[in-house]
């Protein structure tokens, strides 16, 4: 049996002053439909869609599959799923930012810097040292240790 998605939320009330949850199990209700035919319907479990319509957000796997989960439910009932996603990232933004506010020292974050990636330009070696000619070896003392040696073999083998 599918659904009749024509009907709404109850009359006199606005859809704005609910909550998701309320809206979500309005709907539902409206339509006639239970949490185990939406979960057949949707494939998402029943613990969840429970969970949605509460509004118990910790109860889900996590806040981007929770709102998939929110997509897929409100395409199911007929809702706007952007309309229910932009409700959720509103309520999702506040408490964020409000976690981030309350730090541990209960001080605000320190505001950004401007970070710089243009590459800076680094010498590799002192220009002087290329102007400079190689070293010589001094050839003096090994010219001595050699006559040396010469003069002590040949004193050697005579």
């Amino acid at each position: 049996m599918k659904p009749d998605r024509s009907k709404g939320v109850r009359s006199g009330v606005q859809p704005a002053a609910l909550s998701i949850g309320a809206i979500l199990r309005e709907r539902r209700e409206a339509m006639g439909v239970t949490l185990a035919e939406v979960e057949v319907a949707t494939r998402i479990r029943q613990k969840y869609l429970a969970a949605l319509e509460s509004d118990e957000w910790d109860l889900l796997p996590g806040e981007v599959v929770g709102r998939g989960f929110l997509r897929n439910y409100s395409t199911y009932l007929g809702l706007d799923p952007n309309e229910m996603i932009e409700r959720r990232r509103a309520i999702a933004d506040e408490s964020l930012a409000a976690v981030l506010a309350d730090t541990s020292a209960g001080s605000t974050l320190p505001p950004e810097r401007p970070v710089d990636y243009r590459p800076k330009d680094v010498a590799l070696h002192d220009e002087e040292d290329e102007l400079e000619p190689p070293r010589r070896i001094n050839l003096a003392p090994v010219a001595a240790v050699l006559a040396v040696v010469a003069l002590v073999a040949a004193l050697w083998w005579a």
